[in-house]
């Protein structure tokens, strides 16, 4: 009986022992809570509403709702008139460059470049389909230029992120993670399916990589068009943009194809005809070859204008090809301002409109967060709040992240309504920043974004009826959703690009123009400079291969010697160190706490 009483103490003893540990751990976690509740508090700023008699609080929270909206449709507009601006910028030249190369290596930086003048994958892959259709770029460039405007998108959220300069530190850092978590996805992704494309094509006897052997057996042998789905945002947000400006980006799409010239006649019999992609011209098709010669009649009008210098069929064709303009509406229009005049200026009001609605969605969302309506946003926004306990207390459960899967299906779904995943991952980066959507979760909105996206150009080339431009936009397709089953579904996968985006966020603690820097690294020096080693290798003289590999070899040395110090002199180390000091310091949080780099960021 003494024995049983002594080992039951222990038992009892023990026992005490693990509760007396269990609730210093439980402590523990409500103390780092509270104070990560103070940060974000002491963030938000003071809360004005709470206190007040609850009519005035109703009525303040449906100004803000409405502040918030009108503030939203503004951003909107803003986001389609830097668009605009940019492809005015860009001029005929986002046109240009897509043909003339059959190097993967420029076929991914014409896409990056090109993607990032027009501000629209969409319109960068729609031109590619074009192109690929009508024979002018081969299949096996035009898939690396799809993985390049899937990079090229995402420098507008990023933009959008560096908007949010006017905030506090923590809604910049969060808001500059929440819109490089797209980015990391998708430099990711091409890393490895780009090599992987290359690699089967090399030891394919027939030819042809991996995606381009899935997206031909996807291709049917008969298909019925169905059109290109209305986009009912663009017809929401039009009659207040068509006034500001309106291009005409069918013009690209005419400048990526070429230039009629003489050359296109010889050899030919019978009639060769051009056709204008745009529709400002009638007729949009010319007749420019006769039986291997130039077409030399002289019609009566010219685009329904007397042909008063009696030019020929061909020669009208050119001169409307080289008069052509993007801008075609707008108050920029009317005033008689040229492509280059008016996107310089339309780009600074469309910053000034994005960054003024920014601040004001940002501020109305912070002061709804800070009462009662918090977590129902939160719940609202981060569908694994909404699921039962047992989907995230389960080990299993928690690994497959059935949330995640949610969100991603509403991300392609929105992105599906509103033709584009710019504008989708740009409206989420605010709600990121305001701490209203969780990185973790706003990484499975962009991959639904990534392949609502697609269906822009799988619709157009489903109404072209060619088999190459159903078969670029299958590869479009299989790219992201391939892309997702890769770098979503297991635990250790998806943390690699939210991990990269979360340090990227706290680099705005080194210098507040971190995003700015990281914009022209990632989209314009770093394409840039291998768009140029891969066109001077391409050359058919031996100075540019000699200048590219002297280039490439001093690059890559520095590149090196850079790894390795920060793989084994400690560098990683000591960058970590340093990024969370100044962190620390800014957050004026205790050295060492580490209180927000967990899950919450």
């Amino acid at each position: 009986g003494k024995v049983e009483t002594k080992q039951k103490g222990k038992v009892e003893t023990k026992q005490s022992c693990v509760d007396l540990q269990n609730l210093s751990k439980m402590a523990d976690k409500v103390d780092v809570e509270t104070k990560k509740n103070e940060i974000f508090d002491e963030a938000l700023g003071k809360d004005y509403i709470s206190p007040l008699p609850l009519p005035l609080r109703l009525l303040a929270y449906a100004f803000l709702i409405f502040m918030a909206f009108t503030a939203l449709y503004f951003f909107l507009i803003g986001i389609s008139v830097l668009s605009d601006a940019f492809k005015l910028i860009a001029g005929t030249g986002a046109g240009e460059v897509f043909t003339g190369t059959t190097n993967p290596i420029a076929g991914l930086m014409i896409g990056v470049l090109a993607t990032v003048l027009v501000q629209s994958s969409s319109t960068t892959t729609s031109i590619i389909t074009v192109l690929v259709g009508d024979g002018l770029v081969p299949l096996e460039t035009g898939i690396p230029m799809i993985m390049g405007a899937n990079i090229g998108t995402s420098v507008t959220n990023t933009i959008v992120a560096f908007s949010l300069i006017g905030e506090g530190p923590l809604a910049y850092e969060r808001g500059f993670s929440g819109a490089t978590v797209h980015d990391m996805f998708n430099y990711l992704n091409v890393l490895v399916f780009l090599p992987l494309e290359l690699i089967v094509d090399l030891f394919n006897p027939n030819g042809g990589g991996l995606l381009e052997i899935i997206s031909g057996a996807m291709v049917p042998d008969e298909f019925d068009g169905e059109g290109k789905p209305d986009n009912k945002l663009k017809e929401w947000t039009a009659t207040v943009k068509d006034k500001i400006v309106k291009t005409d980006k069918s013009v690209v799409t005419d400048i990526a194809k070429g230039k009629p010239s003489a050359a296109d006649c010889v050899g030919t019999t019978g009639n060769v005809t051009f056709k204008f992609a745009s529709k400002a011209y009638e007729p949009q098709e010319y007749v420019i070859c006769i039986d291997g010669a130039v077409n030399t009649i002289v019609p009566a009008l010219i685009n329904e204008e007397p042909n008063t210098e009696g030019l020929t069929t061909f020669e009208v064709c050119v001169k409307l090809f080289e008069d052509a303009k993007l801008l075609s509406a707008g108050f920029l229009f009317e005033k008689g301002k040229g492509d280059k005049e008016a996107g310089v200026a339309l780009l600074f009001l469309s910053l000034f409109m994005m960054i003024l609605s920014l601040s004001i969605i940002v501020k109305s969302l912070t002061m709804i967060m800070r009462g009662p309506a918090r977590k129902y946003m939160k719940k609202a926004l981060n569908f694994d709040q909404l699921l039962p306990e047992v989907f995230y207390s389960t080990p299993l459960l928690r690994a497959i992240h059935i949330g995640g899967w949610l969100s991603i299906a509403a991300g392609a779904g929105l992105t599906f309504f509103v033709q584009s995943s710019s504008i989708t991952t740009s409206v989420l980066t605010p709600m990121v920043a305001a701490d209203l959507l969780t990185l973790e979760n706003m990484y499975p909105y962009t991959l639904g974004a990534n392949i609502g996206t697609t269906t822009t150009a799988l619709l157009a080339a489903l109404a072209g009826q060619k088999e190459l431009a159903l078969q670029i936009a299958f590869v479009h397709l299989l790219f992201n959703v391939l892309g997702t089953l890769l770098w979503f579904p297991l635990p250790f996968m998806r943390a690699i690009p939210v991990g990269l985006a979360r340090f990227l966020g706290r680099t705005t603690y080194v210098t507040r123009a971190a995003p700015l820097i990281y914009i022209a690294m990632a989209f314009l020096i770093y394409p840039a400079f291998f768009f140029g080693i891969a066109s001077g290798y391409a050359a058919s003289d031996a100075g540019p291969k000699v200048a590219s590999t002297i280039v490439i070899l001093l690059v890559v040395g520095v590149h090196a010697y850079a790894l390795f110090f920060y793989l084994k002199q400690g560098g990683r180390e000591k960058l970590l160190a340093y990024v969370e000091a100044k962190r620390e310091a800014t957050l004026g949080a205790p050295a060492g706490a580490s209180i927000l780099s967990a899950t919450d960021i």
